[in-house]
């Protein structure tokens, strides 16, 4: 398109450069026919200035004068005619010499007419070529103004192929990235199919080894158990013991404190009693040193045996309260220790309890895994019979479709529209390290089949599953002893999974040729 506008803008500056070309071509003429009607003025204004010059030229007059002195000296006829002679000769060279210039002058200016005729001739014939290249220069602007809208037509096709074709590879990379999606996901499927197989036979071993040590281990949980549940009457018995011997110190407490508040009363009267008589003491001695005429005496024995009384009174309350202290102290520490010795009972009661319950789990748990084991058994038992009867794995595609969880955002049509259109083919032009990726082997033990599976080929088992990897005791006999995970080869051909289907088509994809 920009080649189109630069053709069309030359066309356009080349028309307006012939125009101007074609008027100055105008201007030429225009002043070659002035110069042409001068010099056709000039030549007659030379042939009348000629005329005037021959008529009126200063020989003649000369010429005249002779004569006329010769008739008026009356010379001789001889003199005067060769004197006429003589001017004729003069007249006829001064004329033959003005003749020969002015034929000359006329002649170099006929040949500068006809210069110009012909200078104008070929302007007149470039103004021509001139207008036939405008000419031409019209006919090609016109061609590159048609040109320029058949070519803006094929743009605008192209463009609407470009568009199409735009959307057909857009179309092309969803398809791709769908593609390389269920791939990855199948990938992933793969994997974890792997893992699973893995993990099932890690389990499937740890079940072996945990049926065989189940029996030795549910007696020694039983054992466990019986002793738990001895300790546990134990720690029950020691626990009662222990609460008896608590509410018997409770019981030794509360009559400690009763007898203690018995002393402190008991203190608190002797206290009292012991006061009123220190009182009526300081009474009698004030009343007899304020009246010295009446005065009460007491003995200095029953003075010292009322001051013991008191004090023994004071020392045995003390010493009932620090008994029913030291009695209160080690009923606490009685009760103390009880209740640590309850506390170690239960303790121990909860951790016997925790050991019953983990190995009634583990006993619960290798029952599981027996059962699972002994299901998936059962399945692929009727899978690999279902194969067997009808010669195909339907149940791969489906299965591998429904495990992933990729196939839940709405792109499973596409995957099964994949597998329709692939299954049964061939898959060609794959590179050796994705046929090496989609022929790996997962080995799986011998334990794990059932006894009717041994000596049959175990292709279609699963979808991603290749059981070529079993042991077969017919052809061990044979062989000689060997590992647990020998590669029997089966003469049948095998099936082609989704994966390499879906790997297939997009390296037939890629070699299709774009139209």
């Amino acid at each position: 398109m920009e080649m189109k506008l630069r053709a069309k803008d030359d066309s356009i500056v080349r028309v307006k450069e012939l125009l101007e070309h074609y008027a100055a071509k105008q201007k030429l003429m225009e002043t070659a026919k002035n110069v042409l009607a001068e010099l056709e003025s000039v030549i007659a204004s030379l042939s009348s200035a000629y005329m005037r010059k021959l008529e009126n030229t200063p020989v003649l007059d000369s010429a005249l004068l002779k004569l006329g002195i010769m008739k008026t000296l009356d010379s001789p006829v001889s003199n005067y005619e060769i004197l006429v002679q003589e001017l004729m000769k003069e007249l006829s060279t001064m004329r033959d010499v003005e003749i020969t210039t002015y034929a000359g002058e006329l002649l170099a200016a006929r040949v500068r007419l006809e210069q110009m005729k012909i200078a104008e001739g070929k302007r007149v014939a470039a103004l021509g070529r001139a207008l036939e290249q405008l000419d031409e220069s019209k006919l090609n602007l016109k061609k590159a103004i048609d040109a320029g809208v058949s070519l803006s037509s094929a743009i605008n096709t192209y463009q609407v192929q470009i568009s199409k074709r735009q959307a057909e590879l857009e179309g092309a990379h969803e398809t791709e990235q769908i593609a390389c999606a269920t791939l990855a996901s199948l990938q992933d499927e793969l994997c974890s199919i792997r893992a699973k197989v893995l993990s099932a036979q890690a389990g499937e071993v740890k079940a072996i080894e945990s049926r065989r040590k189940l029996p030795a281990d549910i007696n020694k949980m039983a054992l466990s158990a019986d002793e738990a549940k001895a300790t546990s009457k134990m720690a029950r018995e020691l626990a009662s013991k222990a609460r008896l011997e608590m509410e018997q110190a409770k019981a030794g407490l509360s009559t400690a404190l009763s007898r203690i508040q018995a002393a402190e009363k008991e203190a608190e009267a002797a206290r009292a009693s012991e006061a009123m008589a220190l009182a009526g003491l300081k009474a009698l001695s004030g009343s007899e040193g304020e009246d010295g005429k009446v005065s009460i005496s007491i003995p200095f024995e029953e003075y010292s045996a009322l001051y013991d009384a008191g004090h023994e009174a004071v020392k045995v309350s003390d010493k009932k309260v620090g008994v029913t202290l030291i009695e209160l102290k080690e009923a606490a520490a009685n009760e103390a220790e009880g209740q640590d010795k309850l506390s170690i009972a239960l303790k121990e009661l909860e951790e016997l309890q925790k050991a019953l319950e983990a190995a009634q789990k583990k006993a619960d748990d290798s029952q599981a895994a027996k059962l699972s084991i002994e299901s998936e058994l059962r399945k692929w038992r009727a899978d690999h019979d279902h194969w067997r009867k009808t010669g195909s794995n339907p149940s791969s595609v489906n299965t591998s479709a429904t495990q992933s969880p990729r196939f839940l955002n709405g792109k499973t049509s596409h995957t099964k529209a994949f597998s329709h259109s692939f299954q049964g083919k061939t898959v060609a032009g794959i590179d050796p390290s994705l046929a090496e990726f989609l022929t790996l082997k997962v080995p799986i033990s011998e334990q794990v089949l059932p006894h009717s599976f041994h000596g049959k080929p175990a292709t279609g088992l699963s979808p991603s599953l290749d059981l070529s990897a079993i042991k077969v005791p017919s052809l061990e006999k044979e062989a000689g002893p060997t590992s647990r995970l020998d590669v029997v080869k089966t003469s049948k051909p095998k099936k082609l999974s989704l994966f390499a289907r879906v790997v297939s088509m997009m390296v037939r994809k890629k070699k299709k040729p774009v139209n």
